[in-house]
């Protein structure tokens, strides 16, 4: 016995630690299955956000609609949620159908719609699909500027009035395929903080759309379609150093007020800074050169 006593000791230390391994790999399961079904439970309360949020979306009240816009945040910041791209592509239904003039009624829906979006952005969550903004304000008198975010979804504007800012010239630049405008007014409010022009480049995204206290950086791509000629109206804009692709872009083009500022004429492709000025001149009549440099709100500092 005593020959055998260390082997016997030996062997039930092994049946302990092998008694104690199992039950580690019995518990590590059965914690493995208890997170299966509470993950599954959890999706299938982010489903019935999903389904709740529609309903109340359906609701004329303001306040039920703010409460399926809740949910809806829900479901897309929810993680590994597998209805976030359908929760945010009904979001984006909502602001393209209803949500695009901000009034006192309805700007806490739209400041929901907004951090959505935003929030959403963040996380890489992009719309799949294009959409029309065709929406008008109620009234024929009323004109309201559309504010375009970070994270707007992706679309086509029809006959509206854009309110140019940082944010609308940093998507122009880092998501130049997502946005056409058709008939549209652009402009800077009076009482913007910055008292800037906004320096826009005008090219294959725009089409017979009017232009009012604009910086225009470059003027571009109106050869004749199917559709005609695309032509633009420029009322007081700047055309400091601006880059003209070809002299139809302009000579098609109405200007109003316009000028540049001194030493920095604008230039039309294959022509001189002074032939380019001489040929606008010569279609537009007053074309001024002024002195004081005008303060730009450019795409670099959106």
């Amino acid at each position: 016995m005593q020959v055998f006593q260390p082997f016997l000791v030996g062997m039930a230390g092994i049946v302990t630690l092998c008694t104690v391994v199992w039950r580690g790999l019995i518990n590590e399961a059965q914690a493995n299955e208890q997170r299966r079904q509470n993950d599954a439970k959890d999706m299938a309360d982010v489903g019935l956000l999903l389904e709740k949020a529609g309903a109340l979306l359906a609701d004329e009240s303001p306040l039920k609609r703010g409460v399926g816009f809740a949910m809806l945040n829900t479901v897309i910041t929810t993680p590994k949620s597998p209805y976030a791209q359908y929760a945010f592509e009904t979001v984006c239904d909502e602001l393209a159908a209803r949500y695009l003039f901000e009034t006192t009624d309805n700007k806490p829906i739209i400041d929901q719609i907004r951090a959505i979006s935003g929030a959403a952005d963040k996380l890489g969550i992009r719309t799949t699909r294009w959409r029309p903004f065709n929406q008008r304000p109620q009234s024929a008198d009323d004109e309201f500027d559309i504010k375009i975010w970070k994270g707007f979804p992706q679309g086509s504007f029809h006959r509206q009035v854009i309110f140019v800012d940082e944010s609308l010239l940093g998507l122009l630049r880092y998501r130049p395929n997502d946005f056409k405008f058709y008939s549209c007014h652009f402009g800077t409010s009076s009482e913007s903080s910055l008292h800037a022009m906004a320096r826009m480049s005008i090219t294959e995204k725009f089409f017979e759309c009017s232009f009012k206290n604009i910086s225009v950086e470059a003027l571009g791509w109106s050869s004749a379609t199917v559709w005609g000629r695309r032509t633009h109206h420029f009322d007081r804009c700047d055309f400091s150093d601006a880059l003209i692709y070809s002299k139809h872009d302009i000579l098609d083009a109405t200007l109003e007020e316009c000028s540049f500022e001194r030493g920095r004429p604008p230039r039309v492709e294959g022509l001189s800074h002074e032939e380019t000025v001489d040929l606008i001149r010569s279609k537009h009549g007053m074309f001024v050169e002024y002195e004081q440099p005008v303060l730009l709100l450019t795409h670099d500092q959106a």
